[in-house]
């Protein structure tokens, strides 16, 4: 897979998940929630894009969800901010609210994303900030 392809596949995931918003939830649960979180797998029509050639290249792709609810998600340094819950992430999609449900568990995240015409999947490992801010494992 060529390198613009993998950048216009993350690119439209951080469309996605920019296109989703909303605040609330379970405070306990939203605080072992918060933190930063590397991306370790997209898949897209069951075939998984290279990140670790992203992270070797000295890009990263990695979500912070911070205590009160907000959070960005930075894609080779785009940084786009959304807001979360214990039960989705929501995105501000031009003055419409979407919300994207995710999974958490043991400090993963997993989320299904759709980008073009077809659904994939996008998880992310916790990771501590200095990890994430250098993009290495």
């Amino acid at each position: 897979m060529g390198i613009m392809k993998k950048a216009t596949i993350l690119m439209m995931i951080l469309a996605l998940l920019l296109s989703l918003a909303s605040c609330g939830g379970d405070k306990k649960a939203m605080g072992e929630r918060a933190g930063y979180y590397k991306a370790t797998s997209v898949v897209e029509d069951g075939k998984e894009a290279d990140l670790k050639g992203f992270f070797e290249m000295g890009l990263g792709f990695f979500l912070v969800l911070n205590d009160d609810g907000t959070g960005y998600l930075d894609i080779m340094g785009e940084k786009s901010d959304f807001k979360w819950n214990k039960d989705e992430l929501i995105v501000d999609n031009e003055g419409t609210e979407e919300k994207q449900p995710y999974s958490y568990d043991e400090g993963i995240i997993n989320s299904k994303v759709a980008w073009c015409s077809n659904a994939g999947n996008l998880t992310c490992r916790s990771s501590d900030a200095k990890a994430c801010a250098s993009f290495s494992g």
